[in-house]
């Protein structure tokens, strides 16, 4: 394989092909943008990345796991499409706090690091149309300002955070008919409800009483004998009523952009009693578009659920404690990942609901698990 110098450049005979990122950097971003001859997006289409995994016409898709991205591309499909840059991003780190970042494509690879200073993001290959023929050349720019200063820069534009629009008072529960039985479970202050896999219950307190606000979801586990400590991650999702992904709160992003969601912090053994991390909630401050926030656990050191003798997510009452719902998962899979439980608003206007999921998320952060919460959210809907 050729080694790619910054600024080099070489013709690409192939117009199927397969690009490949490796990493070593927790939560890095890789992206593909396709763009115009003057290096302009057309849309928000126009960003091939974990939560638009596509391009429109199939010209490119791409899969992305925790240490590699991979896009396949058919270049024959591209249909006003001039320029495709490869990008990496983090919301947080310097990308030289990489240990490894590799790209390859055909025949030529290209290891930028040592270009790098305090850029949180970069343009590492771009693909390009030069008289009817594709050529590749290595690019190794970075920017300061991450994903947003990339965006901008390829002439889109990054959504500002919804504002919270005013309280309102939620219309009235139309009367159930008698023909329909809920199977939901309310909270009780006096009593926790256990849940099983796939049970629901609703955070509309079984009194008529207002509905619970500051909430915690505690998320804790227990070696399995003779595995010694566990270092597992808990971790927040937030996704809009069309899943489509918000924000993630996990131990490298410990509070959401209006904190109405917060992290206890990082626990790297899992030792003691109770609650091993905790994600702390308040409803009534979550943005407007957050329809669903999904509770996940994950192993970055490589560990698997099947070390685990027994994981548990629990609903309580910031303030005082109080447990609300409790839901237990024992016999764990040989996966990295699992989403535990899911607390979703009531299209219907009565309020929130928690789910017990246990369902297997094969990946090592909380980023890495937004797909399969996604695929979860539209399997339930």
């Amino acid at each position: 394989m050729t080694s790619l110098q910054a600024g080099e450049k070489q013709p690409l005979t192939q117009t199927q092909l397969e690009l490949r990122v490796q990493h070593d950097l927790p939560g890095l971003d890789i992206s593909l943008f396709a763009l115009d001859g003057e290096r302009q997006m057309s849309g928000d289409e126009s960003i091939v990345f974990y939560n638009n995994p596509s391009l429109p016409g199939g010209g490119v898709s791409g899969q992305f796991g925790e240490r590699e991205a991979t896009f396949r591309l058919d270049l024959t499909k591209l249909q006003g499409v001039e320029r495709l840059m490869l990008t990496a991003s983090h919301d947080e780190w310097p990308l030289k706090r990489a240990g490894v970042l590799r790209a390859e494509v055909a025949s030529f690879s290209f290891e930028p690091l040592s270009a790098f200073q305090n850029e949180k993001a970069a343009m590492l290959l771009e693909l390009y149309r030069h008289r009817g023929e594709w050529k590749l050349a290595a690019v190794g720019q970075g920017f300061a300002g991450g994903l947003a200063d990339l965006i901008g820069y390829f002439g889109g534009e990054v959504e500002a955070a919804s504002e919270e629009a005013p309280t309102q008072a939620a219309p009235p529960t139309p009367p159930t008919p008698a023909s329909s039985v809920s199977l939901v479970k309310v909270v009780s202050l006096s009593k926790p409800i256990s849940l099983k896999k796939g049970e629901q219950v609703s955070l509309r307190k079984e009194d008529g009483a207002p509905d619970l606000d500051f909430l915690s979801m505690g998320l804790g586990w227990d070696a399995a004998g003779g595995k010694g400590s566990i270092d597992l991650d808990a971790g927040c999702l937030l996704f809009d009523e069309e899943f489509k992904h918000l924000e993630t709160v996990f131990f490298m992003r410990l509070n959401s952009s209006n904190k109405s969601v917060r992290h206890s912090g990082d626990n790297l053994t899992g030792a003691g009693e109770g609650d091993d991390e905790v994600i702390f909630v308040e409803l009534s401050k979550l943005p407007e578009r957050a329809a669903h926030l999904v509770f996940v656990v994950n192993a970055f050191s490589g560990h698997k659920f099947s070390d685990v003798k027994r994981a548990f997510c629990r609903l309580f009452v910031t303030e005082t404690k109080q447990e609300l719902a409790h839901f237990d998962l024992s016999g764990g899979e040989a996966t990295t990942g699992m989403l535990m439980s899911r607390l979703s608003r009531s299209a219907a206007g009565g309020g929130w609901q928690m789910t017990a999921l246990g369902i297997s998320a094969p990946a090592m952060t909380a980023r890495g698990s937004i797909k399969r919460a996604q695929q979860e959210l539209r399997d339930s809907r």
